[in-house]
């Protein structure tokens, strides 16, 4: 089984996209319990378990907090494998 912790954001006007976006480029402690809350007031989240067959496609996610170097190493292994459009 894989843990995924997923964002509830149907609550979200466009500002508060914004507003979230703009609090996920400071660094945060993930592992708080509060962690959502601290990022906004309406985000919700939730931990859900599947199992690795289930699971139809993966999202990038990009962190503003890693190394360069691993940046560069990720952004090569998604053209690689077609992950970029043109």
């Amino acid at each position: 089984m894989i843990t995924m912790r997923i964002w509830d954001m149907r609550a979200f006007t466009d500002a508060d996209t914004q507003a979230l976006m703009a609090t996920l480029n400071a660094p945060h402690d993930r592992r708080a319990p509060d962690y959502a809350a601290k990022l906004h007031r309406k985000l919700e989240q939730a931990n859900i378990r599947v199992a690795p067959g289930d699971i139809e496609a993966l999202i990038e996610w990009h962190d503003r907090t890693w190394p360069a170097e691993l940046k560069q190493e990720i952004e090569k292994q998604i053209e690689a494998e077609g992950f970029r459009q043109p």
